[in-house]
Formats: structure tokens, C-alpha cells, sequence
């Protein structure tokens, strides 16, 4: 909000990734609301991960992948960086 723009607006994930001089192809976001979060991530060009943080969450077909288990994440992000 303090920018003027709010999720899931594309703006909002393309100036992110230029505050931190990201590139918004090979960046990942990782979010728990399928719209704001998820949608909004992937029409700007992210990479996405859904974490719902409810058990009985519904699924969010257009994410690239789903962890509900915080673990799951952390062995992927391992794997990403050669950590596992």
C-alpha cells in the first residue's frame, strides 16, 4: 500500500523484484493466498509456491508447485540450492 499498488496488481511483484535487482524470471514467490499472492505472482512472471496454512485448503491448480507442510519447502529450497 505504501507504493500505490497492492496484490495481485503485476506492478506490485515487478517492483519488488527491482527493489532488490531480482530478476523476475528465475525469482520464486512463495504465498498462501491463491489469488493475491499466487495469480498475481505468476502474471507477472514468477515461479510459485503455494503454502496454504489451512489443513483443509483448496487447491490452487495454477501454481507451479504446493507444500502444505512448511518441511516440504524447506527440502525443496535445499534442493534448489544444492543444499540436499
Amino acid at each position: 500500500e505504501a507504493v500505490g499498488i497492492r496484490k495481485p496488481e503485476k506492478a506490485i511483484f515487478e517492483l519488488a523484484c527491482e527493489n532488490v535487482n531480482a530478476d523476475i524470471c528465475s525469482s520464486i514467490f512463495i504465498g498462501d493466498n491463491p489469488v493475491a499472492d499466487i495469480q498475481g505472482a505468476k502474471s507477472a512472471g514468477l515461479t510459485t509456491i503455494y503454502v496454504p496454512v489451512a489443513a483443509d485448503y483448496a487447491p490452487c491448480s495454477f501454481a507451479d508447485s504446493t507444500y502444505p507442510d512448511m518441511a516440504q519447502l524447506v527440502e525443496h529450497i535445499n534442493r534448489k540450492v544444492g543444499l540436499s
